[in-house]
């Protein structure tokens, strides 16, 4: 069965792939990596796939919030130029969010070590780092436009 799920991935990416944008295409990419890495059960994907998206979701939340709060700055204030009030009201907005993605993260975990073998969930944050390295590798290998 695993080994079906993991031939239906590699069949339809290439299908997916080129329907989507290039954050559908990281998204997919990332999905069929991490479920080839952890080698999940049906039974265990099953509870595994809601918990990790509903955790990513919060934490692209996140990013987004926090990506707004660096465009705002930049476009309202020279960061040399801010005054001290400026400065701690960034500093506690960005502090904030960090709290926010460590909290969602260590919940995440949490759950997860609840439904699969600890060592499945040490697999992950392998996975995921190592499909950021690889992603990130890809990328500056691409000629610039």
């Amino acid at each position: 069965m695993k080994t079906f799920i993991i031939l239906l991935c590699i069949l339809i990416t290439p299908v997916v792939i080129a329907q989507k944008g290039p954050k559908e295409k990281i998204k997919t990419l990332k999905i069929a990596y991490i479920t080839e890495q952890l080698d999940l059960s049906s039974k265990e994907a099953e509870k595994f796939w809601p918990i990790y998206n509903t955790h990513q979701q919060a934490l692209e939340s996140l990013k987004k919030q926090h990506r707004q709060t660096m465009r705002q700055l930049k476009k309202n204030t020279n960061a040399t130029m801010m005054n001290t009030q400026e400065a701690q009201d960034f500093i506690d907005t960005h502090l904030s969010i960090e709290q926010e993605k460590l909290a969602i993260r260590k919940k995440q975990l949490l759950e997860l070590k609840n439904i699969l073998p600890p060592k499945k969930v040490v697999l992950l944050i392998l996975a995921e780092g190592s499909f950021k390295k690889k992603l990130l590798r890809q990328l500056r290998q691409q000629p610039h436009h």
